[in-house]
């Protein structure tokens, strides 16, 4: 079936047309597919994964040809939202804390200790709360496929965090996320919000002392070069939404955009297999790699500093919306 052809689309292939009739005549779109991390994080296991869905997918297979461009290699991951709702790039696999910029309701996902676990993060976005969440984001002009994951946040420094007062003063490097930010300085660090792409260097260089992130990205960005402890906060979930231009589902048949979800969806359990699969050996690899990791982390003292910033999201998202993300999985 041929891919229906927007309004953008039409008038670009009229005038390359005009330029090179042999162009014109090529059957696959190329679909240009960005997202922050290096290919061995559970995000770039999912951007292949997708690519390798479309490919093999007998709708999309002869129409759509997924070009995956890792590490952020054409821009953060607040460009890269913004690439989607502009059309200049037509998907990204970016963090749920990059999108709060775009669609505010999605920062309820980055409260830190709202959700318990992981699989309790992914009974809720697998659901209702999930589909409610796309909608808001539609409404904000953001499409998502599906709901990807990075794992669960740990706190990395040059000192064992075990208690909230370890965070006392520390400049902490978190996403580009207001809710974030809000969380760290609630529990008294001096959080500073900078592009993933920075993050070593500023490590290296000590303009920030710690960093937040899940087993899969430390590892696989080597943060272990950089930090000397990982204690295992476990206090965010990060979901990775798979965003779509507007422009490439106005292109699609329904069957193709059937298809594209199904793909997305495919993309989306790839990661979530990669986080799972990365947590179980990544406190061993990176003790073998010179960290040491902290166990013994108070997440009762943890959880109880964190109540009063939880309360006050209330007044942002409603606290009908924590207390079921709270309660999800249980």
């Amino acid at each position: 079936m041929p891919l229906r052809l927007s309004r953008r689309s039409a008038l670009f292939g009229s005038a390359s047309a005009m330029i090179s009739p042999c162009w014109a005549q090529a059957t696959h779109r190329r679909v240009r597919l960005v997202h922050n991390n290096p290919a061995t994080s559970p995000g770039g296991t999912g951007c292949n994964a997708f690519a390798a869905a479309v490919a093999a997918d007998p709708i999309l297979q002869n129409t759509l040809h997924i070009a995956v461009y890792h590490e952020g290699s054409i821009g953060d991951e607040v460009a890269s939202v913004q690439g989607c709702l502009d059309g200049s790039i037509d998907m990204a696999m970016i963090s749920s804390a990059a999108l709060t910029n775009f669609a505010p309701a999605t920062g309820v996902l980055d409260i830190p200790f709202v959700f318990k676990s992981a699989q309790a993060a992914r009974t809720a976005l697998d659901g209702e709360l999930g589909a409610e969440l796309i909608v808001a984001a539609r409404s904000k002009g953001v499409n998502i496929l599906a709901w990807g994951e990075s794992g669960m946040r740990h706190i990395t420094a040059n000192r064992p965090i075990r208690h909230p007062a370890d965070l006392a003063h520390l400049k902490l490097r978190v996403p580009q996320s207001d809710v974030e930010v809000a969380g760290f300085r609630a529990l008294g660090a001096d959080p500073i919000p900078i592009p993933f792409q920075q993050l070593y260097e500023m490590l290296r260089t000590g303009q920030v002392e710690a960093e937040e992130n899940p087993f899969g990205i430390i590892e696989a960005s080597r943060l272990f070069e950089v930090q000397k402890f990982l204690s295992l906060t476990g206090h965010i979930y990060t979901a990775f939404p798979i965003v779509v231009a507007q422009d490439l589902l106005d292109d699609l048949s329904e069957d193709q955009l059937v298809a594209l979800k199904a793909c997305a969806k495919t993309a989306a359990l790839a990661t979530r297999q990669a986080a799972i699969v990365g947590a179980e050996g990544a406190a061993g690899r990176l003790r073998a790699a010179g960290m040491t990791i902290v166990e013994d982390v108070d997440i009762a003292a943890f959880i109880t500093a964190s109540k009063a910033n939880i309360a006050s999201m209330s007044n942002k998202f409603g606290a009908g919306l924590i207390a079921r993300l709270q309660q999800s999985g249980a």
